[in-house]
């Protein structure tokens, strides 16, 4: 087997200058370039990439060409591409064959998007991805034919933007534009203190009244989190630019069916009220009756996000049961929570 040192070529600037030529609507829709250095090299590949993202950062582009000059054919698998961002975060390609081969002394052009999370912690509380990373790594794993045998694997460092593209990212950022809402257990809760287990009083002091009794009486609390009785009602708020969303999941774990209307969810900042403004990227199990109540069975769940329009206050109280049907949730009509904001991330 003859094998050829690993040559690895990329563009030297933003108009594009290498051997390896990118449609021109791909370089319409991902204009910003990124340096690119070897980490790791292997023997009888040779590989041509571009690595591109689009503007507000939210997919990433990788265009080479991969050719193979040993004597035997080569296989990718689906997750033989795989990313890894600042944070550790790692991902695949949202568009790879299941796989692909490249035939001996051939070569394959691959064409892959990715779209990484390069910030957990902004995505887990608002399902934004996080903005574009300065650097990324690449590392691409090779079998040779249908056998188990593997190649070394390559890894490509992508290390910052390429300058002179007449982009200006800061526009596009947003990491530092957000800020959090989170439960403020110091405030008083329905007339009871907030512990992390609070037992409710089921003579008229906590949530419930005598004749609409919880199962077991009990409430938890954490910075997102409220459950009731094996009901979890994950509550996300965060603002952006000023406008307060609402990331809501509803988990049932309970015993009975949960009713409830989400778009009758208040908010209380002293002498304001706020009810959502609008409601998107629904999906979950429920079922929606003829009057527009919402149904979830035991096991079932509800997610979606809300927006209440421009909010400047640091603090508000959530009546959660301003949403719920409070007959057949046995819930008081006054269950008002304490929430705080915060910018840690």
């Amino acid at each position: 087997m003859s094998f050829l040192l690993l040559s690895l070529l990329f563009i030297s600037s933003c108009k594009n200058q290498s051997d390896l030529k990118l449609p021109e609507k791909l370089l319409n829709h991902y204009p910003i370039a990124f340096n690119q250095g070897m980490h790791e090299s292997i023997k009888g590949i040779v590989l041509k990439s571009d690595f591109r993202a689009s503007v507000t950062g939210d997919t990433l582009l990788f265009y080479a060409e991969i050719g193979n000059q040993t004597s035997e054919a080569i296989r990718i698998s689906s997750y033989g591409f795989e990313l890894k961002t600042k944070e550790g975060h790692r991902s695949h390609s949202v568009n790879q064959d299941p796989e692909s081969f490249i035939p001996a002394h051939k070569s394959k052009i691959f064409c892959l998007k990715f779209t990484p999370i390069n910030s957990r912690f902004l995505y887990s509380r608002t399902g934004y991805r996080g903005d574009l990373d300065s650097s990324y790594t690449l590392t691409i794993d090779c079998f040779k034919g249908n056998s188990k045998a593997k190649f070394p694997s390559l890894t490509i460092n992508y290390n910052g933007i390429k300058v002179g593209c007449g982009i200006d990212l800061s526009a596009f950022r947003k990491n530092d534009k957000f800020a959090f809402f989170e439960v403020d257990k110091s405030h008083k809760f329905s007339g009871s203190g907030i512990n992390d287990k609070l037992k409710v009083n089921r003579k008229g002091q906590g949530v419930v009244s005598n004749k609409y009794a919880v199962q077991s009486g009990t409430v938890h609390l954490s910075e997102t989190e409220i459950l009731i009785d094996g009901t979890t009602y994950s509550t996300k708020f965060y603002t952006l630019e000023e406008h307060l969303y609402l990331m809501l999941k509803i988990i049932n774990h309970g015993r009975k069916a949960i009713y409830f209307h989400p778009n009758l969810l208040t908010l209380r900042d002293n002498d304001e009220t706020y009810v959502p403004e609008s409601k998107n990227k629904e999906r979950g199990d429920q079922l929606i009756l003829d009057d527009g109540e919402y149904v979830l069975k035991k096991g079932q769940r509800y997610e979606t996000l809300m927006s209440y329009g421009s909010f400047k206050s640091e603090s508000f109280t959530l009546n959660l049961s301003s949403m719920l049907d409070t007959l057949n949730n046995n819930m008081d009509s006054n269950m008002m929570i304490a929430f705080k904001r915060t910018k840690h991330q």
